[in-house]
């Protein structure tokens, strides 16, 4: 079967404009930070929990020592901060529609991302806080 070289040539042209089209380039790298971040979003559910769980037997333990309860405390924290940043960003964020003038959606992209990508440093922020205070063991991948 013979192929059309007008085919390919449409192919390769509609390829070409998706990849030079800066509103989308610049979305799509907004996505990939966010789908990054998400990916996340579970695991800090379960460490939240499982740092609330560790406050309340610490807080019932006289001989506690108030250095850990601290720490747990400041990493609930900041998996907090981050949770509730991506929670925030999410709801705000619009996809600039196809009448906006692309400058003007690519600027908008452009300070999402850096918005996001803020999001994300706050997220790895606080799961680095947070693990070394779980116990042993612990799984975030178990309910």
């Amino acid at each position: 079967m013979k192929r059309s070289p007008f085919l390919f040539l449409a192919a390769a042209l509609l390829l070409a404009s998706a990849c030079t089209n800066p509103v989308e380039k610049t979305f799509g790298e907004v996505m990939a930070v966010h789908d990054s971040a998400m990916g996340h979003m579970l695991e800090i559910e379960r460490m939240m929990k499982a740092l609330e769980a560790e406050q309340k037997t610490l807080a019932a333990d006289s001989a506690a020592d108030p250095a850990r309860a601290a720490a747990v405390q400041e990493a609930h924290q900041a998996l907090k901060t981050g949770y509730d940043g991506m929670m925030t960003w999410m709801k705000k964020f619009r996809n600039p529609d196809a009448r906006t003038p692309k400058g003007e959606a690519v600027a908008y992209l452009e300070q999402e991302l850096v918005k996001v990508r803020k999001v994300q440093q706050d997220i790895d922020s606080g799961l680095r806080q947070a693990r070394p205070l779980l116990p042993a063991g612990w799984d975030a991948a178990q309910p």
